[in-house]
Parts: structure tokens; sequence; C-alpha cells
């Protein structure tokens, strides 16, 4: 029993790891792209922000899905990861546009700071939900 949960505990720490690697590409993309859209593009900075998500989703499903979690390719599962992506879509226009309107932050500390708190939401339900083990 000690064993099994030692190995549980391995399994997950490796997971996390890898998710967190993963976010770390995911993260540049998200301060990157709305970087070079917005200031070399002139895209509205929440515009920027949009376009930036819908191509770090594909960056983000597919490594999780190959790296953090190594499961197959399943419909349902993108049906999943879409929703949870929507949902922390919406929390980072949201939390990026009061930090930046409300608050007076410059948009890149407000978009830093909308990763930070979506992180753990998303790790939590990916692996309990999206990906979860059978």
């Amino acid at each position: 029993m000690q064993k099994k949960i030692v190995d549980k505990f391995k399994q997950n720490k490796i997971e996390l790891i890898l998710f967190l690697i993963g976010g770390v590409g995911s993260y540049g993309i998200n301060l990157l792209l709305p970087f070079v859209l917005t200031e070399y593009f002139g895209i509205y900075y929440l515009h920027s922000i949009t376009i930036t998500q819908v191509i770090q989703f594909i960056y983000a499903f597919t490594y999780n899905m190959f790296v953090t979690f190594k499961a197959d390719f399943q419909w349902l599962r993108l049906a999943k990861y879409t929703i949870i992506l929507v949902i922390a879509l919406r929390t980072n226009i949201y939390l990026s546009y009061v930090l930046t309107e409300v608050v007076g932050f410059h948009y890149m500390i407000s978009i830093t700071i909308a990763l930070i708190v979506i992180f753990s939401f998303k790790y939590l339900a990916y692996k309990q939900w999206v990906f979860k083990k059978a």
C-alpha cells in the first residue's frame, strides 16, 4: 500500500513537472505573440490575446495529450479540453481587462498575473476530467 502511494506521488510529480514545462512554452507563446501582434501589427491587446489563445490551444492540447498525460486522441477529450480552455480564455481576458483598465497595470503584467491564476485550475481540470486515466 505504501509503495503504491509513493509510486502515485512520483507519477504525479513527473506529470506536474511536464505540465510546468509545457506551461513555460505556453507562457512564452502567451507573452511573445500578443506583444508582437500589439506592438508591431497594431492589433488591440484583447484581440491579440484571443488570437494567441487559439494558437496556444493547438500547442497545449497536443503537448499535454502526448507528453504530460500520455493519452490517446479522442474527440470527447478534445471537447472537454475545449470547454476548459474556453473557461480559461474568458477568465484570462476578464482578469487582463480588469487588471489593465481598472487597476492600471501594464497589459503584459496583467497577462502574467492572469496566467498564474489560471494555471492551477487548468492542471486539476485536465488531470481529473480531460485526461483522467480509467
